[in-house]
């Protein structure tokens, strides 16, 4: 009875170690047929996942590139090679031009166009150019569009009001414009020209100005 029971108790684990043996040794068939093939499985997944995934962000640049683009001011439809040459041309550095210069691509106006569609993104570009001009540009000096503080200030030359009594900078001829123009609401109250650089602060009519100057009132009415 005893052996009876060693040898039913052999048969009843005898299929436990080439089971564990099956799992344990790489080369058993077994692993091959159950290991192998799963691993290739997620691999094919994401090999056909890349396939559908690739062409979708490609599609957009693809119909872009055979739009038309809308000059921001002008109206212009530019094809893909303009609207690229116009913004390499306005971001181009060391560049500048004045009045009567021309280039290869036009005027200094076209100059100033092409520095208001390479800046269009911006903020303060985006509502300067819904105005209307009412203005031809007249400069003291030489101008560059490749910052867009010098874009955005030469179109708000072009669209604002002139002021009735100009601020001191302009008062004293800085600034690259003929006139002190303001336009309400935009450049943070600066004038064009001494926006342009990016210097709007030392203007009589910005913002931080004006609240200097209203400090001595409020101390004195007690405000």
């Amino acid at each position: 009875m005893a052996e009876a029971t060693g040898d039913s108790g052999d048969r009843a684990h005898g299929p436990n170690p080439p089971s564990e043996s099956h799992f344990n040794n790489p080369e058993s068939p077994a692993n091959a047929s159950v290991d192998i093939p799963n691993p290739p499985s997620p691999r094919n997944e994401s090999s056909a996942n890349v396939s559908v995934e690739i062409p979708n962000p490609a599609s957009p640049r693809n119909v872009n590139a055979s739009q038309t683009f809308r000059h921001p001011i002008t109206g212009e439809n530019l094809s893909p090679q303009r609207f690229t040459t116009l913004k390499a041309w306005a971001l181009q550095k060391g560049k500048v031009m004045g009045m009567g210069d021309t280039d290869d691509l036009g005027d200094v106006m076209d100059y100033v166009y092409a520095g208001a569609l390479a800046w269009e993104d911006t903020v303060q570009m985006r509502n300067l150019i819904k105005k209307s001009r009412i203005r031809p540009l007249q400069l003291r000096r030489a101008i560059t569009v490749n910052r867009q503080q010098n874009a955005q200030a030469c179109i708000a030359y072009l669209c604002g009001t002139v002021a009735r009594k100009p601020c001191v900078p302009c008062s004293r001829g800085s600034g690259p414009f003929a006139e002190c123009v303001m336009v309400e609401g935009s450049l943070l109250g600066a004038c064009a020209s001494c926006h342009y650089g990016g210097e709007g602060n030392r203007c009589t009519f910005h913002i931080s100005s004006k609240s200097f100057h209203l400090r001595p009132i409020r101390s004195m009415c007690g405000c």
